[in-house]
């Protein structure tokens, strides 16, 4: 009886994302970002972060417990905001908040804000979204004049074909490919906006 009643909450979890997701933060499933088998894509991140631009201001669009801000060089930025859908992730990266780094819950989907980013990161969250395009399409309108987007997105089935819708409506900056130890890979992307 108890394996029937797991798996039905299994099946049921599943299908609602918020709450599987609620779900895995608070069993630990997502513990694994700050693992060393992530290090090099946070790395590179980072770098092009401080690379393409000083003194910015930053949106992290599915921060989940904020792995990112710890990778970041805090001088680098004047504002870091790191928005996720899970309560139990933003509960998680509360934590790492100080003067100019804050953390909120929010739906890429929806999340609205008056305040505008040099850089704005997608980091294994793009993939997520209800329509890709059109959420970079409204992220657009937060960016400053000379904003970059930075995504990045493991290698999924449907990565390849979310890479060019990307690529064909932005302006590919730069580009690296990262394999941990156990072959997985990732592939990070800055963007800037066509004119």
């Amino acid at each position: 009886m108890f394996v029937k009643i797991k798996n039905y909450l299994s099946r049921k979890i599943s299908t609602k994302s918020k709450e599987r997701f609620e779900y895995q933060f608070q069993k630990g499933k997502w513990d694994g970002l700050s693992h060393v088998d992530d290090l090099a894509r946070y790395s590179i991140i980072a770098g092009y972060c401080s690379h393409f631009k000083k003194n910015a201001s930053l949106l992290d669009v599915g921060c989940a417990q904020g792995v990112l801000q710890d990778r970041l060089i805090k001088v680098d930025f004047t504002n870091i905001v790191g928005i996720d859908f899970s309560e139990e992730g933003i509960r998680m990266a509360q934590p790492k908040s100080d003067n100019i780094t804050r953390f909120e819950v929010g739906d890429m989907n929806k999340w609205k804000s008056n305040e505008m980013f040099d850089i704005i990161v997608f980091n294994e969250s793009l993939y997520y979204a209800d329509d890709h395009l059109a959420v970079l399409k409204r992220f657009e309108n937060q960016l400053n004049k000379g904003g970059i987007f930075i995504i990045s997105m493991f290698d999924r089935k449907n990565s390849p074909e979310l890479w060019e819708d990307i690529e064909t409506n932005y302006g590919i900056l730069h580009q690296t490919k990262i394999t941990n130890p156990h072959g997985t890979f990732w592939n990070v992307k800055v963007f800037e906006v066509k004119n």
